[in-house]
């Protein structure tokens, strides 16, 4: 009955799943202090929201951000509600209870979050380091809408929700591309290159020393071989330039994106230089950032196109916590 009471109700807004934390707790005082508004998660609203969404057969968005509350700050304790509301909204889209017209599930970012700290099980470092997947990871990539889980960035994994699954983005694309609508995504992604753009983008990482310290003066002699000068702090200390690189695990994956049909042509030289050129991050040698061979060697290998003479390359050999980073 409930279902033909609402038969072309498209979006459903839950205004209650948050409720205000206890005010007399140091947590909220701390939060308070901080001009911070804190809320928690309403129990009753988590566990009884996912069968009356089934109410509504051609539901399109489901939001549970609360109205006019941009900057709070949400506490959702406990984590194993947080879970549980999350993988009743999975199981209920597994189960086609909800339908398969739904575009968007948003406003559920702090209870990722919490999802995401809770490491009694999945996604924990010691899975990262075994490269085991948790079902928890899959069914959130597999079943929660296709826009929700990757962006225009081409970035992947619930990230626009604070969430990084126990998969690397290679994975993601595996599901990603056996969904309705998945090729095509990819397909665009590649040929406007934003997907390798924001990928070298994100992971790109820097390395530099203290010339105080012994391997940072062993660091600044060889830098200064390529007449790199050193950068003086605000409070007067020395420090050698950012070296940019790209750890080998990350290199891996970046084949496998390859290996997807994420050409490095449609990445133009400008794009690359531009993500090679980081103001905010990279110190300047005569306007040619410092790259690490190994990375530099890579790139040029798999058909990015880059010109040496805009960069100063610099073996990692000559640094070993460089080259111990780099191979991690």
């Amino acid at each position: 009955s409930a279902r033909s009471r609402f038969p072309n109700v498209e979006e459903v807004n839950v205004l209650c799943l948050f409720h205000p934390f206890d005010d007399t707790s140091a947590a909220y005082v701390n939060d308070l202090q901080q001009g911070q508004r804190t809320r928690s998660l309403c129990k009753i609203t988590a566990t009884s929201i996912v069968p009356f969404l089934t109410a509504f057969p051609k539901l399109r968005v489901v939001d549970f951000s609360p109205r006019g509350e941009e900057t709070t700050w949400f506490r959702p304790y406990p984590s194993d509600v947080a879970r549980n509301l999350v993988e009743g909204i999975i199981g209920a889209v597994k189960s086609r209870m909800l339908p398969s017209s739904i575009e968007s599930i948003r406003g559920l970012k702090q209870c990722m979050c919490a999802v995401q700290m809770d490491h009694s099980e999945g996604c924990n470092q010691q899975q990262r380091e075994e490269k085991s997947q948790c079902s928890f990871c899959q069914d959130v990539c597999t079943y929660f809408p296709v826009g929700d889980i990757i962006d225009e960035y081409g970035n992947i994994g619930y990230r626009a929700y604070g969430f990084n699954f126990c998969l690397d983005d290679a994975e993601c694309c595996a599901i990603l591309l056996e969904r309705p609508g998945g090729l095509d995504i990819m397909r665009e992604l590649n040929v406007s290159g934003e997907k390798l753009f924001h990928f070298l983008d994100n992971e790109l990482e820097y390395h530099d020393d203290w010339t105080s310290s012994g391997e940072g003066k062993a660091l600044k002699e060889k830098l200064e071989e390529f007449g790199v000068t050193m950068v003086t702090g605000d409070d007067g200390d020395e420090f050698t330039p950012s070296i940019m690189y790209l750890r080998q695990e990350t290199l891996d994956e970046l084949d496998r994106l390859i290996d997807f049909g994420f050409d490095p042509k449609f990445l133009t030289s400008d794009d690359i230089n531009l993500v090679l050129s980081n103001e905010s991050e990279v110190q300047y040698h005569h306007g040619r950032p410092l790259v690490a061979k190994s990375t530099f060697d890579f790139l040029v290998s798999r058909g990015f196109s880059l010109d040496e003479k805009c960069y100063t390359i610099f073996d990692e050999k000559d640094a070993p916590t460089l080259q111990c980073n780099i191979a991690r």
